[in-house]
């Protein structure tokens, strides 16, 4: 068994190795509706494009000329990354529960990750991801029983609401990328 650590994930998306070159914006958006950090990654060239596998289909979220919208609420145990095509399309959302944020010394956010993922596809179909790394980490006692719980119920809450609304999803996070591209 592979011993876990609680990872810190900067919202640049540096371990993404195949991104030879990409410009990154980083905004935080206060208005009536919303408080949030939101980073706008447009991926200018990769070496080779990224694929995942979706009802037999591949779905590419890794390649040239595409974007990728980072959205982190304030006060919430999550962060949204949408995966955006070349003609601003949202092609799916990409859900990470985690323990905190914080600002590195460059000002960049990054957020501490609780292992539990969910993938959102635009038909609505949502994927829970790495529940097992999540239960590993707890019997690892790499994290609490209140961190993993914590998880559990902001996957929960996540599937009850805002991801079960896929249109309200993608207003919301339309509205980010507008605000953002206003920079």
């Amino acid at each position: 068994m592979k011993q876990l650590t609680i990872k810190k994930d900067r919202f640049t998306c540096d371990v993404f190795k195949v991104i030879e070159n990409k410009r990154y914006i980083q905004k935080k958006i206060s208005n009536k509706e919303f408080n949030c950090y939101v980073a706008l990654i447009l991926l200018d060239s990769v070496t080779m494009p990224q694929t995942w596998n979706y009802n037999g289909e591949e779905i590419i979220f890794c390649d040239s000329g595409m974007k990728w919208l980072r959205i982190l609420p304030e006060n919430e145990d999550f962060t949204i990354m949408v995966v955006i095509n070349g003609r601003d399309d949202m092609i799916a959302w990409y859900i990470d529960i985690i323990d905190g944020y914080g600002f590195d010394e460059d000002g960049i956010v990054y957020v501490n990750d609780l292992f539990l993922d969910l993938i959102v596809y635009p038909d609505g179909k949502i994927i829970i991801d790495d529940m097992d790394e999540l239960e590993e980490a707890l019997e690892q006692k790499v994290i609490s029983i209140d961190m993993y719980e914590k998880a559990l119920n902001t996957s929960e809450r996540l599937q009850e609401n805002i991801l079960y609304n896929i249109l309200k999803l993608n207003n919301f996070c339309m509205q980010c990328l507008n605000e953002i591209k206003q920079i």
